[in-house]
């Protein structure tokens, strides 16, 4: 189980919160793009000059309980079957941002295989899944690594592969699925897999961007989906 309440860029921001309560407003809210949730001057009128410190109590809890700064709070770990309705819901309310990128008929063949629960069961019991929790115990995110071993017409025989890498869109920006891919990267790598591989679109961009900083490549354009293009990713582990 990973837990981010006093490690890495959630400890780092708490930090800088605390280190910064006697700056101006400008350079506590530009501690992270994250934390840009409330305006100070719009939700708390006359609280605007921070420089004196006697607004830094309310300006914490501003922070602390804004929807997308409820960060000490959460956790990766091992999904497993009692979490199938919460990964459904996820992958239902999350994927559906990709409406506007497709035309209404894909949408409609991509929509079919969200709702289909067969989809999730299989991931949950045939691959090594991870949930993302908020302080709530609430699923946030989530990813699966199936073993080598298991071919499909994407993927060889000899690696394993990611899939379904998803995080909330009320939890953008906070780097939860770099997280997530990185959790079954280092899987992977105890399990003594040799390549991992996984594919994506080219409207999912961002998710795009993220695999290339990871250090996955290119290796294949694959047969198109839903009307656009796809790609097969790969590293050596």
């Amino acid at each position: 189980m990973m837990n981010f309440g006093a490690v890495g860029y959630f400890g780092y921001y708490r930090k800088e919160i605390k280190n910064r309560t006697h700056n101006s407003a400008y350079s506590l809210w530009r501690v992270s793009p994250a934390l840009r949730t409330y305006s100070l001057d719009r939700d708390y009128p006359g609280m605007k000059d921070l420089s004196s410190g006697t607004a830094t109590s309310l300006m914490l809890k501003t922070f602390c309980f804004s929807k997308r700064n409820i960060l000490l709070g959460m956790k990766i770990r091992e999904g497993n079957i009692s979490d199938l309705t919460s990964v459904k819901e996820l992958g239902q309310d999350t994927w559906k941002q990709f409406e506007k990128d497709l035309s209404s008929d894909n949408w409609g063949k991509l929509s079919n295989i969200l709702s289909s629960e067969n989809l999730y069961k299989n991931l949950l019991q045939n691959s090594r899944s991870f949930v993302c929790e908020n302080e709530k115990g609430e699923i946030i995110g989530m990813s699966f690594l199936v073993a080598s071993g298991n071919p499909t017409e994407i993927f060889s025989a000899e690696q394993c592969y990611i899939r379904f890498v998803t995080v909330s869109e009320k939890y953008k920006g906070l780097k939860l699925g770099q997280k997530l891919t990185e959790a079954c990267i280092d899987f992977a790598k105890k399990e003594g897999e040799q390549r991992i591989a996984l594919h994506t679109s080219e409207f999912m961009d961002k998710a795009r961007h993220i695999y290339e900083k990871l250090g996955f490549e290119i290796i294949a354009e694959i047969e198109p989906r839903f009307g656009k293009r796809y790609w097969l990713y790969e590293m050596k582990l």
